[in-house]
């Protein structure tokens, strides 16, 4: 059985993609880099308003990430 895909496992692929750092994102929005990375490997649960400020930053809709895996 496959897991189901995450916010965070959509935001590290939408990074990857688009070539973006982890490093480069941290610090558009403020956050620490370690932290960050915390969130994206799911240590830390990412809150909605940072998945907002993340999108924001992105140019992308927080929908497209919180959508349910098929």
């Amino acid at each position: 059985m496959r897991q189901r895909e995450t916010v965070a496992d959509r935001v590290r692929v939408y990074l990857y993609k688009n070539r973006i750092t982890q490093k480069e994102l941290a610090e558009q929005i403020g956050m620490n880099k370690n932290t960050l990375s915390a969130k994206l490997n799911q240590k830390i649960k990412i809150s909605v308003d940072e998945l907002e400020q993340m999108c924001g930053v992105l140019g992308c809709d927080p929908n497209e990430f919180m959508r349910r895996a098929s």
